[in-house]
């Protein structure tokens, strides 16, 4: 099986007029697009089937994610009634609405204004961001024209190696010190101080609160 399959895949590319494609092809093809992919056109396909096999159904075996080449399973029915077998490949060309960056947006900068979704053809690999939050803020510089990334994005505020001003206070008494933030349980704010001490407390902008003297 996996020798017939290297024979399709040496098959050179039909051209896209070459032939028509069948309406159970479209249908199939359709079927095993999954999100973010929105439109897939059928580009080439090859199947080669066993003498007297007419063609009933097909079924791509694998989602179709992104462009490129995927197997092709045909199953149909010879000239005395027979079930028959197949396999073939279908190339294809799929698109899909990405965020895309209409300017450069620098590191730290808000991401949202700067974003447009465009249907653009998804590449192999390409993993774009789902949604750009509201108040998502660049993590690295972007470029103008780029898809964004998860990567590309984190939520606004301070972030771990971040300075951050440490507010001690009991009762009327404060004292403030700098620090560094630190990773930390949920719901809470870590950082370590010039001396070494890690405290922990709440953030408000970039204040973190500790609600005990040092």
């Amino acid at each position: 099986m996996r020798a017939a399959l290297s024979c399709l895949l040496l098959v050179p590319p039909l051209a896209a007029s070459a032939r028509p494609i069948p309406a159970g092809l479209r249908h199939a093809v359709e079927k095993a697009r999954v999100a973010p992919v929105v439109r897939v056109e059928i580009e080439t396909y090859a199947v080669r089937t066993p003498r007297g096999c007419r063609i009933g159904s097909y079924v791509v075996t694998t989602p179709i994610e992104a462009s490129g080449r995927y197997r092709l399973r045909v199953k149909g029915r010879d000239t005395q009634g027979r079930r028959c077998q197949a396999w073939g490949v279908v190339e294809v060309r799929a698109y899909a609405r990405l965020p895309v960056a209409t300017r450069a947006i620098e590191a730290g900068a808000p991401v949202a204004p700067a974003v447009r979704y465009e249907e653009r053809a998804m590449r192999p690999g390409l993993r774009p961001a789902a949604a750009v939050p509201p108040d998502a803020v660049a993590a690295r510089r972007v470029p103008a024209g780029a898809v964004l990334r998860p990567s590309d994005l984190r939520a606004a505020g301070p972030r771990p190696g971040d300075p951050v001003r440490v507010v001690f206070q009991q009762g009327a008494l404060r004292i403030e010190d700098r620090g560094r933030l630190l990773p930390c349980r949920s719901g809470r704010a870590c950082a370590q101080l010039s001396t070494g001490r890690r405290v922990e407390g709440r953030l408000e902008g970039n204040r973190l609160w500790v609600e005990a003297l040092p």
